[in-house]
């Protein structure tokens, strides 16, 4: 059985935003249930389930993400037509998805090692400057140039961090 939930011809989407975020939710209600089930109980299941699986996958903020996948299929749902054959597998996959996303961002942010510079006099000489920029710049996870740094960057960072260069 295929399960559709997106709009049909015969249904615009209303212009008023209210009224579109109402269609979407009830869109999204009538595709996670199934026939004959409760529309409000199929979302508290699939709600709790979501939530676990985000807790499975280790998220600290399982309620927000949980919200976003369904507000994310909400919205597929509202612009077009969705096919699946299992809704459930569909809004888990969207969480999957969800969850990919949230974990490519956690890389990308590198703690800040705070003991960098704190006890070095403040540098003499030009390579000493070249060279603590440089090291700061790669404890920030900032690229360096082969023409050196930018000032303007550099500077900047170091200013942020209240230490002398």
């Amino acid at each position: 059985m295929v399960r559709k939930g997106g709009a049909s011809d015969e249904r615009a989407p209303p212009s008023n935003t209210a009224s579109s975020e109402q269609l979407a939710w009830e869109r999204l209600l009538d595709f996670i249930a199934c026939e004959g089930a409760d529309p409000q109980d199929a979302y508290r299941r699939m709600r709790e389930r979501l939530l676990k699986f985000f807790a499975w996958r280790g998220s600290s903020n399982a309620e927000e993400l949980t919200d976003e996948a369904l507000t994310r299929v909400a919205a597929r749902l509202l612009e077009g037509e969705v096919r699946a054959e299992r809704p459930a597998a569909f809004i888990i996959g969207v969480a999957r998805m969800i969850d990919l996303e949230g974990k490519r961002r956690e890389r990308r942010w590198v703690p800040f090692d705070e003991s960098i510079g704190a006890d070095e006099p403040p540098p003499t000489s030009e390579s000493q400057r070249l060279e603590r920029k440089r090291r700061l710049r790669r404890a920030a996870g900032l690229r360096t140039s082969s023409s050196g740094l930018s000032a303007c960057t550099g500077n900047g960072i170091a200013r942020r961090l209240m230490i002398c260069l």
